[in-house]
């Protein structure tokens, strides 16, 4: 799962240029405290005693792409944590349903802001002072959370509130040590109260998203078919057709097509790249790539298996970090490398790759 982070104040100056609107922030999350849930969950990570951390995360979505700007979490005051000062806290993102894989102990550690608010201690993380954005993809479920980096000796420990406006929210003691397991626990099985959330409010920039098909492609391996580029502009089943080509090594797709597209800006905040495809056969190896103008190489971004038997799929891939890497500064350009070859056994050749469309879709503040 992966934290999408990118900033820069060019994005401001071409956006006001280009005539876009920049929308101030909003609240996207509000989840104030209206309970508290007796000593569970702590939210606390103890440098003096790991193995008893516990990290809780919320569960959250959002209907568009968005870019967050601050995060605030609400916990029980018992006059020892720091009061309107700055404080370590882990900041932990993790996209989709939790496994073991998600480790809260390896998250961000960014400083936040305790102040005593009306129902407690409100710890505040500024996402403003990270290098690059927090972008977060419409339509996906997230799950996230701030916990305190305080020692158990000098600060004791407090709970995080609940509130009654949201799922319930995930827990994990990945030390151990408090007897329940290391794995991830829907905190409402621990409570008996099920319905709340993690106290929780979330700032940020609903983001404007536009789709840009691609302006040429080219066939680096393959033996065409049928179809032109004009058949990849929409997902109408009109499609570019593909065989597979010559190849000195089992590892190289035999398909191989490189897409360049021209974003009309340079800057954006997101970029997520679509491949609508097919095949007919089973057991073919898909690769999208996308190229990074900085270090002027490909780099993988996604790879699965192609639908079989002429079933369109949607792949449609958050390119993660670093977006600034895979626009061309000045042009906006994009290029992205789509492969295919055998994963296993293939009862057709030769076997077909069916493109109905491509695509990038990038996003810019003014939503």
């Amino acid at each position: 799962m992966n934290i999408i982070f990118f900033r820069t104040l060019i994005i401001v100056a071409l956006l006001l240029i280009s005539g876009l609107q920049i929308s101030a922030d909003e609240v996207l999350i509000d989840r104030p405290p209206n309970a508290i849930m007796g000593d569970i969950p702590h939210d606390q990570d103890y440098p003096d005693f790991p193995d008893f951390s516990i990290f809780v995360v919320a569960s959250v979505s959002f209907d568009t792409d968005v870019e967050l700007t601050s995060i605030t979490g609400y916990f029980t005051d018992n006059n020892v944590w720091p009061a309107n000062e700055f404080a370590p806290v882990v900041l932990n993102v993790f996209e989709g349903e939790l496994g073991s894989v998600d480790d809260p102990r390896l998250g961000y550690i960014v400083d936040a802001f305790f102040v005593v608010g009306d129902d407690g201690m409100e710890v505040t993380a500024d996402l403003a002072v990270l290098s690059n954005p927090l972008v977060l993809k419409g339509g996906t479920q997230y799950w996230i959370g701030i916990t305190p980096m305080l020692e158990f000796n000098d600060f004791g420990s407090e709970f995080h509130q609940e509130s009654d406006l949201g799922p319930n929210s995930m827990i994990r003691n990945p030390g151990g040590g408090w007897g329940f397991g290391t794995e991830w626990w829907d905190v409402g099985e621990l409570t008996g109260l099920f319905d709340y959330s993690a106290a929780i409010t979330i700032t940020g920039n609903v983001l404007k998203t536009t789709q840009q098909t691609a302006d040429s492609f080219n066939a680096f391996r393959g033996i065409y078919v049928s179809g032109d580029l004009d058949d990849t502009f929409e997902s109408d089943n009109s499609y570019l057709k593909y065989r597979p080509g010559i190849t000195l090594f089992t590892t190289e797709p035999p398909v191989w097509l490189v897409f360049d597209g021209t974003l009309p800006i340079d800057s954006p905040v997101s970029l997520h790249v679509t491949l609508e495809a097919s095949s007919n056969t089973v057991n073919l190896t898909q690769t999208i790539e996308m190229f990074n103008w900085n270090s002027g190489q490909f780099e993988t971004v996604d790879t699965t298996e192609l639908a079989g038997f002429d079933s369109d799929t949607v792949y449609s891939i958050n390119v993660s970090s670093d977006v600034a890497n895979y626009v061309q500064p000045g042009s906006g350009a994009v290029r992205s490398r789509f492969g295919w070859r055998a994963g296993g056994p293939v009862f057709i050749y030769p076997w077909i790759v069916s493109i109905d469309q491509v695509e990038w879709s990038f996003g810019v503040p003014g939503g």
